[in-house]
């Protein structure tokens, strides 16, 4: 016998939880859900277990009030958050990342190719395929060569970390990006740094690190991410040293324009010398460095390049349908044809 008897009680569970009830109407329950099936108690039963099923809890805790809501410990979770950010305060997004990680490992062909690979060498293989520099989807198209999907998922209940990287129970990698931000300079390190974590051997198989904050000045003792900080700036650079001096920029036209010459010459992105400058200046340089990267930028977000080559690079049918809807809603994906569902 449940406690919950209508999926307006159990609404107000997630609610109380977290979780809107338009983020599990959008996002977690299949696609074909009607909103005039919420009130069918005959349907009760499915639609817990579609939403247990996607955010990872227990379907009988999920249905009895009498117990706690938690997410089911799917792996072991090393944090990286702000002084003021808990855990607790990401779960959800960790739960939805989670998810969907283990949906993309368990699509693609295992590799592992990228264990124990420096951050040079991945450097010269990109820049060895004719790229100018190392830039997002240079880096993308990398890491899904190696077998490693890396999935957007900017969209998710209560607060969110900016990057994840995952090793699965079975020991396929994932790399997650949650950071809004769209220029494509940003969400590059992000990725560069988790890379880094899996390429230094910092997760176990059924472990993620969860990170939210990405400053090197706060990780003076924290041997990892000083690792994942340097592996990326000499992936990205060439030189994990890297520091762009300040100087006089009048304008950000003038900034993005330098950082351009520099950029083609060093062959380095030229929005990551911008993000740099800013962050080892002296003085706030953010809303000039912000300007700069929009001079610079005139092609597709970085999200929507994320998305693009998911599109693209995971063999959708070789997920059950479900999944894949599921899949492709949080990351933004929309419709991508999977003509031949496969049995759950």
């Amino acid at each position: 016998m449940t406690n919950i008897s209508s999926m307006q009680s159990l609404y107000t569970r997630l609610e109380q939880a977290g979780v809107s009830r338009s983020y599990i109407q959008e996002y977690v329950l299949p696609s074909w859900w009607q909103r005039d099936m919420d009130s069918d108690p005959h349907l009760l039963l499915e639609g817990a277990g579609y939403i247990a099923k996607h955010l990872g809890i227990d379907l009988q805790a999920l249905l009895r009030t009498e117990q706690g809501l938690s997410v089911r410990d799917t792996a072991a979770t090393q944090f990286k958050l702000r002084h003021d950010i808990t855990g607790q305060h990401v779960t959800w997004a960790r739960a939805v990342s989670m998810r969907a990680a283990e949906m993309a490992a368990h699509a693609i062909p295992t590799s592992f190719q990228w264990k124990n690979m420096e951050a040079l060498a991945i450097r010269t293989a990109v820049l060895n395929t004719g790229a100018p520099w190392v830039g997002l989807k240079e880096l993308l198209h990398f890491c899904w060569d190696q077998g490693i999907p890396v999935l957007p998922i900017a969209d998710v209940p209560g607060k969110k970390m900016d990057g994840m990287a995952v090793l699965t129970e079975a020991g396929e990698p994932v790399i997650v990006i949650n950071k809004s931000h769209n220029h494509p300079s940003w969400l590059l390190f992000i990725l560069a740094h988790e890379l880094g974590h899996l390429c230094r051997n910092h997760l176990q198989d059924h472990e993620s690190r969860l990170d939210e904050d990405y400053n090197t000045a706060s990780d003076e003792d924290d041997e990892c991410e000083n690792e994942a900080n340097r592996f990326a700036v000499e992936l990205i650079t060439g030189d994990p040293e890297t520091i762009v001096s300040e100087d006089r920029y009048p304008s950000a036209a003038k900034l993005a324009q330098a950082a351009m010459h520099v950029g083609q010459r060093e062959q380095i992105d030229p929005g990551a010398l911008v993000l740099n400058l800013a962050f080892h200046a002296p003085n706030n340089l953010w809303a000039l460095a912000n300007a700069a990267l929009n001079e610079l930028h005139d092609g597709p977000s970085g999200h929507e390049q994320i998305r693009s080559i998911l599109r693209e690079r995971l063999p959708w049918s070789n997920l059950p349908d479900e999944s894949a809807q599921f899949l492709m809603r949080v990351t933004g994906c929309g419709s991508v044809d999977h003509p031949h569902p496969v049995a759950a």
